[in-house]
């Protein structure tokens, strides 16, 4: 990544926490009175200034400057110029008296702006810079205050577990362990000093909240949302990477922190990793978070097209909810979707999202996993996806010449388990099938 890219960048990860109407745990934090001063105990608010933040795609040769002096927007980011793509920061005026109505108000004011705005017939589309979170909050609020409990050090808790076994990965792995394949892991960073993941970490990560080269899983010992418990994301990276690993023990793993110790970042930030996974030669990329209010997003679904057209797979987490509504960007075009088996492998987890919009499912519940204290167990369809990325990678690497996306996807879905009529597209992973079809 160039020098220019990581100045950008850097204001970017400070908008996780900071903007207000972006991050929408961070009103309070943010919001500057510009009204006059008001009586206590008046029944009306005082208007408050703030920002919201909207992603603006232009023609080729058009410029920003137009737009923001339409809107009295600045322009925040550039996520690529050959591409005219543009973060801007729009100045708000809002009256709600808490972050849920100022979130609605802004919510319903970039309609607004979007609708006056993509009158220009330079601007291709906007949108508002939707926040991105770890796909598993709908069930457990990101993790416990300092995440889950330990059951150890002991590596065989880990290798030697239930599913590991149930997937006859013994067997997979004589015949591949993803050699060769490098997994984009995007999410709250990698613990680099993990002993089970630091050998299998490859050059080229990058931390997009911190703006470094260092994207280490780690813990800020900070309430960043405001809930009154601090760091609930922390260690979800670490464990979705060892899933992957678990299954692909000889594939790279690269590190790409667009989550925060929180759990939440945006799509700007999102689509810039995917953009730099791309560049990084990744294999695979998982994404086991999700868009607020299950909202799609154009410049996600541009960054998806570029990676699949460099022939990468992409896998992201289903959802958590239970419905059988689309999340995104699972349900965006390209990407696997994953739900959660349960603990017995098979039928799906009560709390997973399923539907014939899913294309797989994969184990999901009280499978263990490493984490920056050793291993420990969670559920959850974040926990699903990297089981499928592992897979895929297994896949690849299985032949000695490249074989196409569309190849192995299909050699998965093939040999999946369709013998319990699981509400998915195909069926249960099963790599052992699966690797005698590519």
């Amino acid at each position: 990544m160039s020098p220019v890219r990581r100045r950008r960048t850097l204001v970017v990860g400070l908008a996780l926490s900071m903007l207000a109407l972006v991050a929408s745990h961070a009103v309070a934090a943010t919001v500057t009175d510009v009204g006059p001063g008001g009586k206590a105990g008046a029944k009306a608010p005082k208007p408050v200034g703030t920002v919201g933040q909207l992603v603006v795609k232009l023609a080729p040769g058009a410029e920003i400057a137009p737009i923001n002096r339409t809107l009295g927007s600045t322009t925040r980011s550039v996520l690529l110029a050959s591409r005219g793509i543009y973060l801007i920061d729009v100045p708000v005026v809002v009256a709600g008296k808490d972050a849920a109505k100022q979130r609605a108000e802004w919510k319903a004011e970039a309609k607004e702006l979007i609708k006056k705005i993509t009158k220009d017939p330079t601007v291709i589309y906007a949108e508002a810079n939707t926040e991105a979170d770890i796909a598993d909050s709908e069930r457990f609020h990101y993790w416990p205050s300092g995440g889950p409990s330990c059951l150890g050090t002991d590596p065989s808790l880990y290798t030697r577990q239930p599913d590991a076994t149930r997937l006859r990965l013994d067997a997979v792995h004589r015949m591949s362990a993803g050699a060769g394949q490098t997994i984009a892991v995007l999410d709250t960073g990698i613990d680099l000093r993990q002993p089970a993941l630091a050998a299998r970490v490859v050059p080229g990560g990058y931390d997009y909240v911190d703006d470094d080269s260092q994207p280490d899983d780690v813990a800020t010992g900070t309430d960043g949302d405001g809930d009154r418990l601090s760091d609930e994301g922390y260690g979800h990276g670490t464990f979705v990477a060892g899933v992957a690993s678990l299954v692909a023990p000889d594939a790279g793993l690269l590190p790409m922190r667009v989550l925060d110790a929180e759990g939440r970042g945006n799509v700007f930030v999102v689509a810039e990793a995917l953009y730099d996974a791309t560049a990084r030669g990744a294999d695979v990329v998982n994404m086991s978070f999700g868009t607020a209010e299950r909202t799609t997003s154009r410049v996600l679904q541009d960054a998806i097209k570029d990676v699949r057209a460099g022939g990468a797979i992409v896998v992201a987490a289903a959802g958590n909810d239970g419905s059988e509504a689309k999340h995104y960007p699972a349900a965006m075009d390209g990407i696997t979707s994953v739900a959660a088996l349960e603990a017995g492998g098979t039928r799906l987890a009560s709390f997973s999202v399923q539907g014939k919009w899913v294309d797989i499912a994969a184990p999901g519940e009280n499978v263990i996993s490493t984490l920056p204290c050793g291993y420990g167990s969670w559920s959850g369809t974040s926990v699903a996806a990297p089981f499928v990325a592992g897979s895929a990678a297994v896949l690849t690497g299985s032949t000695a010449k490249h074989v196409p996306a569309s190849k192995v996807m299909k050699a998965l879905e093939e040999g999946a388990d369709h013998s319990h009529k699981l509400n998915v597209r195909t069926g249960s992973i099963d790599l052992l099938r699966s690797l005698g079809r590519v």
